[in-house]
């Protein structure tokens, strides 16, 4: 493990004398991780009821302006949710050893439908992102964060003994990742790209990767990335302009900023905002924080707020009860909590104006299907990983008494 890692393990056996068994005995005094990771998973639902509402109420008018029905996204939306909420149970209870066992199949899957959607996938604004199923959509970059998570986390507990090494150990996770980040930068899917990226990165920091392994991996993103920012250069300018405060503002963020600063303290109501009203485009999706501050107030915004962090902090408890019971449960306990919280973060920059948009949902609460399933079985390991590090601490109790 890494320094990170390292100073991690230090802060969690500050029990007495610091050693890894008596810190195990010591844990039943504390809160079980599957105690955290039933916080995570309270979290996570509320957040996606909250989302069912939202959806519902973003969308009616112009579900029924298109399509003659003003709950047809709402059917859509509690069908994905119920399609996650069956996933996040199959991975509650599916034992961390069928991912390690399966991350390599995984990440060829999720390679080759990002292959296949660039060429069968069905062209929406300009970007061939999707598989279009009947009245349904998949998004495979949004299993390739999953298979980014399974594999990296494997890869790194698999090889830990060869990770020093650039051909052996460092460069097959590396170019996994980078793999399917320009895959899904070819689309174009500039912000995914970037959080795909940055989750295997940070996968990769903290599981022990050298820093000169890393730096000749940002060197290799950086053509990489000039492309990217050159084919984008005017939708950056345009972005930054706004955020410095020019004229020519961009109009989804303005509409955005209005709608979620009209909505006061306790907002106008639930179905009474007015941006939903083709004023603002994203309402129900990237930018359906604005939509819940209006309608809401700052205190739905702030409830939000605070059940993400809830999420993030159960998330990190278990990441720290992981750390020397089970690498791996670590791994992906970290990178699931890094994904919700990361993503939460981003959204909530660009509806808010501090960054330039990226395309990226709410975790949980925006309109979408294969983003919602995957968030909730990200859940669901994580709930499993917790599991697990109660399972090791019983067992290392057992041995010590």
């Amino acid at each position: 493990m890494s320094a990170l890692v390292r100073a991690l393990r230090s802060a969690v056996l500050r029990a007495p004398g610091g050693d890894p068994a008596e810190a195990a005995v010591a844990a039943p005094a504390e809160a079980s991780a599957e105690r955290w990771g039933r916080v995570a998973v309270g979290a996570a639902l509320v957040l996606c009821a909250l989302g069912v509402l939202m959806v519902y109420s973003s969308s009616s008018v112009r579900a029924a302006r298109d399509a003659g029905d003003g709950t047809l996204y709402l059917k859509r939306q509690l069908a994905w949710a119920g399609i996650g909420l069956g996933a996040m149970v199959v991975c509650m209870r599916v034992p961390l050893s069928f991912w390690r066992t399966n991350a390599r199949p995984l990440l060829v899957l999720s390679l080759a439908l990002l292959a296949a959607v660039l060429v069968v996938g069905t062209e929406i604004n300009g970007g061939r992102r999707w598989f279009r199923l009947g009245s349904f959509s998949f998004q495979p970059s949004e299993l390739a964060k999953v298979s980014c998570l399974v594999f990296v986390s494997a890869w790194l507990c698999d090889r830990r003994d060869s990770l020093h090494e650039f051909r052996r150990g460092f460069l097959p996770a590396a170019a996994a990742v980078g793999g399917m980040a320009v895959l899904i930068l070819v689309e174009p899917d500039f912000g995914t790209a970037l959080f795909v990226g940055s989750l295997g990165t940070a996968l990769l920091i903290v599981g022990g990767a050298r820093m000169k392994h890393l730096l000749a991996l940002a060197a290799c993103s950086l053509p990489v990335l000039a492309w990217s920012v050159w084919t984008r250069l005017e939708t950056i300018q345009e972005r930054f302009q706004f955020m410095g405060g020019a004229d020519q503002a961009h109009y989804q963020v303005r509409q955005g900023l209005v709608a979620l600063g009209s909505g006061g303290l306790l907002g106008r109501g639930p179905g009474a905002g007015t941006a939903k009203l083709f004023f603002l485009p994203e309402a129900s999706s990237d930018f359906i924080l604005p939509m819940l501050g209006e309608e809401l107030g700052f205190a739905g915004t702030l409830l939000v707020i605070l059940l993400y962090a809830a999420f993030v902090r159960a998330g990190a408890r278990v990441c720290l009860r992981c750390i020397d019971r089970d690498p791996f449960a670590f791994l992906l306990s970290l990178g699931a909590t890094l994904w919700v919280g990361l993503q939460a973060c981003i959204n909530i920059a660009v509806t808010t104006a501090c960054a330039p948009t990226k395309g990226i949902a709410l975790p949980f609460v925006s309109l979408g299907g294969s983003g919602l399933v995957t968030l909730m079985a990200a859940t669901g390991i994580l709930y499993a990983a917790a599991r697990r590090a109660d399972d090791a601490a019983l067992a290392l109790e057992g041995r010590v008494s």
